[in-house]
C-alpha cells in the first residue's frame, strides 16, 4: 500500500504543473497556485491508502462498527473542512493543506482503533494458498482502483472541456451526493464474510441477498426523496442565481446515477466475496475503454450536462453487468 501510494503521489507531484497549464489552460500565478494545491493534496494519498488497508483489517475481523465510524469521520472531515475554510479564505493552497491534514488525522483515528483490537496473531500460509491470496489481491486491487477512479476521477477529464464555474457546480454536486453511498456500501460489506462462506446453501444466500437488496432499495428511495427536496427547495439558497437552473439539471441527472451506484454495491461485494475479482477487473476495463472513446465526443457536444449524463449512464451500465453476473451465480 505504501509503495503504490508513494508512486501515485510522485506522479501527481510531477504532472501537476503540466496539468494546470496544458489541460486547465491556466497562466501565471493561477497555474502555480493550482499546481501547488494538487501537490500538497497529493501528500495525503499515502495516509489515505493506508487507512483503507486498516479499514479492511476491521472488516476482516468483523469490526464493522469501528470500520464505519472511522470511514464516516474520514469522509465527513474530507468534505466539511475545506467547505468551512472556503468561507474564510479563497486560497487553494490553504484548502489543499487542510485536505492533506484530514487524511493524517483520519489515519491516526484508524491507528487508535487498531490498537484497541486484540493482538494480531502470526499465521502461516502454504505456497498454494499464498499464491491464491496474492492473485486475488492483485485483481481486487486493480478492479477497486478502476471502480473508484470512475466515480471520483472523471472530473479531471471533464475539467478540460468546461468552464471553471460549471466544473465547480458539477464537483460540489457529486461530492455531496456521493456521501450517501456509504449506507448501501455498509449494508453490503457487512455480508461479505457470509457471502464468502462455502458452507451456506444457495437458497440461504438468495434469502440473505434479497433482504439486503430490499434494505438498500428502501434507503435509496428515502435518499431520492430527500435529495429531490434538497435540490428543489434548499439548493437555491446556496447557489448563485445564475447557476440555479444548471445546478438543478446536474443534480437530477447525478441523482439517477447515484441510484444505480447504490444498487450496485450489493452485487459488487457479492462478486468480490465469490472470488470474482478478475471478472470485475474485465468489466471495469471494458467500461473504461468505452468511456475513453465516447466521453470526449459527448463532452465536446453537450458540455457539463453531457458529462453528468455520461457519469450516470456508466453507473447504469455497470449495475447491469454486476447484477447480471451476481444473479447468474445465485442461479
Amino acid at each position: 500500500a505504501v509503495f503504490i501510494a508513494s508512486v501515485v503521489t510522485l506522479i501527481i507531484v510531477l504532472i501537476s504543473p503540466l496539468f494546470s497549464t496544458n489541460w486547465l489552460k491556466l497562466k501565471g500565478k493561477d497555474a502555480s497556485e493550482v499546481a501547488l494545491a494538487f501537490q500538497l493534496a497529493a501528500l495525503g494519498i499515502i495516509p489515505a491508502v493506508i487507512s483503507n488497508v486498516l479499514k479492511g483489517v476491521f472488516e476482516g475481523k468483523i469490526q464493522f462498527k469501528t470500520a464505519n465510524m472511522a470511514k464516516m469521520f474520514s469522509g465527513f472531515s474530507l468534505f466539511f473542512t475545506p467547505v468551512v475554510l472556503s468561507i474564510f479564505t479563497s486560497s487553494l493552497v490553504i484548502i489543499s493543506i487542510s485536505i492533506m491534514l484530514t487524511r493524517y488525522i483520519s489515519l491516526m483515528l484508524y491507528g487508535y482503533f487498531l490498537l484497541r483490537l486484540a493482538p494480531i496473531h502470526t499465521i502461516t500460509l502454504s505456497n498454494s494458498i499464498l499464491k491464491k491470496v496474492v492473485a486475488y489481491a492483485f485483481w481486487a486491487g486493480i478492479s477497486g482502483f478502476f471502480a473508484t477512479l470512475f466515480i471520483y476521477g472523471d472530473r479531471f477529464i471533464v475539467s478540460g472541456y468546461v468552464s471553471a464555474s460549471e466544473l465547480s457546480v458539477y464537483m460540489a454536486s457529486q461530492d455531496v451526493l456521493i456521501r450517501y453511498l456509504l449506507i448501501p456500501w455498509s449494508i453490503a460489506i457487512v455480508l461479505s464474510p457470509y457471502f464468502s462462506n462455502d458452507n451456506h446453501k444457495l437458497e440461504q444466500l438468495k434469502i440473505v441477498y434479497l433482504k439486503a437488496l430490499n434494505s438498500s432499495s428502501f434507503f435509496t428511495i428515502i435518499f431520492v426523496i430527500f435529495a429531490i427536496i434538497l435540490v428543489t427547495f434548499i439548493l437555491p439558497i446556496w447557489i448563485d442565481a445564475n447557476f440555479i437552473n444548471l445546478a438543478r439539471q446536474l443534480n437530477f441527472i447525478l441523482i439517477t446515477g447515484i441510484v444505480f451506484a447504490a444498487l450496485s454495491q450489493l452485487p459488487l461485494i457479492f462478486l468480490y466475496a465469490q472470488g470474482k475479482a478478475r471478472l470485475l477487473t474485465i468489466i471495469f476495463i471494458f467500461e473504461g475503454v468505452g468511456y475513453i472513446i465516447l466521453a470526449p465526443i459527448i463532452f465536446e457536444m453537450f458540455g457539463i450536462i453531457g458529462a453528468a449524463c455520461v457519469w450516470s449512464a456508466r453507473l447504469m451500465i455497470e449495475f447491469t453487468f454486476l447484477n447480471y453476473f451476481s444473479q447468474k451465480l445465485l442461479r
